[in-house]
């Protein structure tokens, strides 16, 4: 009998810690030179959310008693903010899939937040909120009529219900539905590698490893990626400042 090829952990991160400098390196400059627009969103959205979060800082240090009832703080500290390092980082490193799960994250987690948030405001604290139907059982397109109420906005709930299918849709899920249709196409990873394949002949950078450099190939879905980013960039903002506004009218209506 055969004995079995084992894979060693150590050789593998051995092989992962000498290559990610180098694709780091050449993959920062490839996007400076081709899709510039790509590392400005990025950069971008980290400092709004680097102003969320001081903004945040400064409101909870004058309202501590909030840190016990409001969802959006923790959202915003332990989702928002590690979640924009890992775009980075993913970025970087080649793998534009985790780049838009991650968006798809922070938007579904901040959404959430902020819908559980304007229903209960002080009634319930954090973890009666984490009980409730609506963030046990959340997405924006099931719950996309209290959405709207909770932005006073139809529009924006339809965009950011559509918004966020087609990041599911197209980054995450293997069967889905064409975004605010019944329509249900193959989609994913795994659908997209192989329209790639039929194509082009070849995978995309990232299904083949991970770290991966980028060639000229990939330069469609960067741009997407871009334009991914800006939209909830977009979102980020309305969010925040509505979720300001209600909290200061609230807490005046409690004095």
């Amino acid at each position: 009998m055969s004995e079995k090829n084992e894979i060693s952990l150590e050789s593998v991160i051995d092989v992962i810690i000498d290559t990610l400098g180098d694709v780091a390196q050449k993959n920062y400059e490839f996007l400076r030179q081709r899709v510039p627009d790509v590392l400005k969103e990025v950069s971008d959205l980290f400092q709004d959310v680097f102003n969320i979060q001081t903004k945040m800082i400064e409101f909870l240090a004058n309202n501590p008693k909030l840190i016990e009832y409001m969802c959006v703080p923790p959202a915003t500290f332990f989702v928002l903010s590690p979640q924009s390092d890992v775009v980075l980082i993913s970025l970087i490193l080649g793998h534009i899939p985790t780049v838009c799960y991650s968006i798809r994250i922070m938007l579904e987690a901040l959404m959430c937040a902020f819908l559980v948030d304007w229903k209960y405001g002080l009634q319930k604290n954090i973890f009666e909120k984490a009980q409730t139907d609506e963030y046990l059982h959340f997405s924006p397109c099931r719950y996309r009529t209290d959405v709207a109420k909770a932005l006073n906005d139809v529009k924006l709930a339809e965009n950011i219900c559509a918004f966020w299918s087609v990041l599911s849709s197209f980054w995450a899920h293997p069967m889905a539905k064409i975004p605010l249709t019944t329509n249900k196409i193959p989609a994913g990873f795994l659908t997209s590698a192989l329209l790639k394949i039929a194509k082009k002949g070849s995978p995309p950078s990232y299904a083949i490893g991970f770290p991966m450099y980028y060639d000229e190939e990939d330069l469609e879905h960067l741009r997407d990626t871009a334009e991914n980013i800006s939209e909830f960039r977009k979102m980020l903002k309305v969010i925040f400042d509505l979720w300001f506004t209600y909290v200061e009218n609230m807490l005046k209506n409690y004095q």
